[in-house]
Order: structure tokens, then C-alpha cells, then sequence
């Protein structure tokens, strides 16, 4: 089996600065740190043999969002190379092509990753960084999961009320979601909307096998 250069690079210069940070190491290249409702994720992903190249994301999931996606990039960003010029390749054909490329990477996360991520830490600004993504919409339910969680009201209800309407010919993703917003709606209305977001919550930290990772809040 051919080393994985791109592997003992990170654990060389990158993890020492994550652990320090209080990431902790969840997989070779996935390193996670918890707020409370919000996970912090930094990943790398790419073929890892042959020389091919790599991409670096960095994002923040919603642990109370019913729909909870670990690697999602609804508010996060990804990068495939440095600012050197000329730029650096990211990819780990061998050792010394695996170590320029990491280093290249670390840069990118002390001076770019981290302070995105440090400024990422409660509710108001995941909402703030949610909107910033164009790829996102202001009647999505994950924005009311954020809002409802922060202590706003009317925006995530009539958000969804939005979502309300029966589609007749929905995917299997928006019946679900129609019956997520009605439940967070109703739960809204009683006054019980903190119980439900704390049951999504322990559902994403069980389903995505969290529950022994610290929170930082």
C-alpha cells in the first residue's frame, strides 16, 4: 500500500496548530470543534494517490438543524490552492510535493480558516454567514432553525408557513421538510420549540456519532 504523504504532512505541521485551537482530530483529515449548536469543520478531500490534487473546506453545521449535514458548505468555503505566486500545488505525489502543499495549507488555515471559524461561534453569526452564502435562500428551514434557536419568533414562523403548502408532486426531501417546518411551527406556537430543536440536536450528535466530542461554548 503506497504512504500517504498528504496524511503524515498534516499530522506533522497542520494538527499541532488544530489541537491548539481545540480541534479535535475526528479522521486523518477531518478535524472538528464544537459551540454548542454549532460544529466547526475542516476537512480535507481529494483522491490521495496518483498526485491528484486536494481541496481544503472549512464550514460550520447546525447540530438543532433536523437536516443535519456534517460536510455541508451552506456556511463555509473551500479552497484549492494558496496565495503563492506562483501557487503552490496541492496535491501529495510525494514527500517533498506533500509537504509544500500542506505548508501551503497551513497558511490558508492560520490566516484565513480559523478566523472565519473564530468569528463563527453563536447563532447570530451562523445566520450571518448562512446569508452571506448566495447559494442559500431566506425561506429555507435551516435559517429558521437558527433564528428560532437565537430567540426570534415571527421570521421562523412564518418561514414555515411558507413551507407549509402540501407538493403534490415533491421529492421525498420536500415532503420531509414540509413536515419539519409544520413540527417546528406547532412547537413554536406552544411554546415548546427549545424541547423539539434539543431532540434534532441529540439526533445529529447520535447520528453523526458526536457525543464525545467537547463543547467549547
Amino acid at each position: 500500500m503506497a504512504k500517504d504523504f498528504l496524511r503524515a504532512e498534516i499530522t506533522r505541521q497542520l494538527a499541532p496548530l488544530l489541537a491548539e485551537a481545540g480541534f479535535t482530530r475526528a479522521q486523518p483529515k477531518v478535524f472538528l470543534r464544537r459551540h454548542g449548536d454549532l460544529v466547526h469543520v475542516l476537512s480535507f478531500a481529494g483522491s490521495w494517490s496518483g498526485g491528484q490534487t486536494f481541496t481544503l473546506s472549512f464550514a460550520v453545521a447546525l447540530l438543532c438543524d433536523p437536516f443535519f449535514q456534517l460536510h455541508s458548505l451552506q456556511a463555509g468555503h473551500a479552497h484549492q490552492r494558496g496565495p503563492e505566486v506562483p501557487y503552490v500545488p496541492w496535491e501529495g505525489r510525494t514527500e517533498a510535493s506533500a509537504a509544500a502543499a500542506i505548508a501551503s495549507a497551513t497558511a490558508v488555515v492560520r490566516d484565513t480558516a480559523l478566523p472565519w471559524l473564530d468569528g463563527v461561534r453563536d447563532l447570530r453569526a451562523y445566520v450571518f454567514a448562512y446569508l452571506a452564502n448566495p447559494n442559500n435562500g431566506i425561506g429555507d428551514l435551516a435559517l429558521a432553525v437558527a433564528m428560532a434557536r437565537a430567540g426570534e419568533h415571527d421570521r421562523p414562523w412564518w418561514i414555515c408557513e411558507r413551507l407549509s403548502p402540501k407538493v403534490p408532486e415533491g421529492s421525498d426531501y420536500e415532503k420531509a421538510r414540509r413536515d419539519r417546518a409544520l413540527e417546528l411551527q406547532a412547537a413554536l406556537e406552544r411554546g415548546t420549540m427549545q424541547n423539539l430543536l434539543d431532540h434534532w440536536r441529540d439526533q445529529a450528535l447520535a447520528g453523526a456519532k458526536l457525543g464525545d466530542l467537547p463543547d467549547r461554548a
